[in-house]
């Protein structure tokens, strides 16, 4: 029996695209379909970084909560 291993964090399951046939999120990390709703996680990640995911995950946070809402109904 053999087992594998992996020491990488998983990322990129939720594809950037703005349009729904081609990825999961906008730009804006708005699901497509659903109101009031954004991934802000490894998933949107495209590319597995050469450093701690962790540093990019709290950078995506920080950008995003540092936005103004865009519209009425995201307040």
């Amino acid at each position: 029996m053999k087992i594998e291993l992996t020491v990488l964090d998983p990322c990129g399951t939720a594809r950037l695209s703005p349009h729904i046939s081609q990825g999961v999120v906008d730009s804006e990390l708005r699901v497509h379909g659903a109101k009031n709703l954004r991934i802000i996680d490894a998933s949107i990640i495209p590319v597995i970084p050469d450093c701690r995911i962790q540093n990019a995950v709290y950078m995506i946070a920080e950008k995003v909560l540092c936005r103004p809402c865009g519209s009425e109904d995201e307040r």
